[in-house]
């Protein structure tokens, strides 16, 4: 015969503190720190961090490379405290896309962009984008100013990246940075790729490496 345990607390031998509380509505608090060694089940899964790469020192660039699961449906790469090796104002942030599993990323005429941009000195105006370009620029306000302030971040957006209909892939980004005018610059927009089975992606600086940086990958179902 099953039995049951009722409770409202529980408390660790030597402990000041309650280490569970529970209430009447089936709540459950707990105020320390939570370790699990297995995996998560419930409805609280839907959106997964995948992989977490942390730059702490001189780096070329970052990838992603196979890492875009069929068990989710979209991707957000997320990027904070980034800085570069620069020591004069001449930095942008590009981004490149490889296909089909190959680790050699896309340098042809294949890239779009389309983005918005606002700063503290100017109104809001559009930058002209294209296709036929050779990368993504992410950052065409602008170089990143040397003293860097404030590090650059960015969050993207990756619907379906695999996917192989529809004549390509689009993908949403939001940007922020401190340019060489010096102006606070947001900039976001639309990443388009004009072919599909997207498997990876590079983010690097133009001309010096990656100083400071975290890069998270996270899949949604």
């Amino acid at each position: 015969m099953a039995s049951i345990l009722k409770v409202d607390k529980i408390r660790g031998t030597g402990l000041d503190s309650d280490t569970i509380t529970l209430d009447g509505s089936g709540n459950i608090t707990i105020p320390k720190n939570v370790t699990f060694n297995g995996t998560v089940a419930g409805d609280n899964n839907t959106m997964v961090l995948l992989n977490t790469t942390t730059i702490s020192e001189a780096t070329a660039n970052v990838t992603f490379e196979n890492l875009f699961d069929d068990a989710y449906a979209t991707f957000i790469i997320r990027g904070t405290s980034i800085t570069s090796n620069a020591g004069s104002d001449q930095d942008d942030f590009y981004a490149y896309k490889a296909r089909g599993g190959s680790s050699t990323y896309d340098t042809d005429a294949t890239y779009g962009t389309k983005i918005n941009t606002t700063s503290n000195a100017n109104s809001n105006y559009t930058v002209g984008g294209g296709f036929s370009e050779t990368k993504w620029e992410m950052t065409p306000s602008g170089h990143l100013d040397a003293s860097e302030a404030v590090p650059l971040q960015f969050e993207m957006t990756l619907p379906d990246p695999k996917g192989t209909t529809g004549g390509g892939r689009a993908f949403n980004y939001f940007l922020t940075y401190y340019s060489y005018h010096p102006y606070y610059i947001t900039s976001h927009g639309t990443l388009w790729s004009t072919n599909g089975n997207v498997t990876g992606i590079k983010f690097q600086f133009s001309t010096n490496s990656i100083l400071t940086g975290t890069f998270k990958l996270f899949g949604i179902k």
